[in-house]
C-alpha cells in the first residue's frame, strides 16, 4: 500500500504543466484630427480685464501642451523601422 502512494506521488511530480508565456504586442493607434481653435480678435476682448486675458492665454497654452503630450503618447505606439 505504501509503494502505491509513493509511486503516485512521484509520477505526479514528474509531469510538469507547460508554462504559459504572454507576449504583449503594441497596437499602433491613429491620431484623431486635431481641433482647430477659433480665432478671437483683440477688439472682441476689450471688455475683458487684463487678468482674465492672461488666464485665457494660460488656459490655451495648457490645452495645447496637453494635446502635444497626448499626440506623443499616440505616436509612441507606432513601430519604427530599425
Amino acid at each position: 500500500m505504501v509503494t502505491v502512494v509513493t509511486v503516485g506521488a512521484i509520477s505526479g511530480c514528474v509531469h510538469q504543466q507547460p508554462k504559459v508565456q504572454y507576449v504583449y504586442v503594441p497596437l499602433p493607434l491613429n491620431r484623431p484630427v486635431r481641433p482647430e481653435f477659433p480665432k478671437v480678435k483683440g477688439t472682441d476682448l476689450m471688455c475683458v480685464s487684463s487678468d482674465t486675458k492672461q488666464l485665457l492665454l494660460n488656459r490655451d497654452n495648457i490645452m495645447k501642451d496637453y494635446m502635444n503630450k497626448l499626440e506623443a503618447t499616440i505616436d509612441a505606439t507606432k513601430l519604427t523601422d530599425p
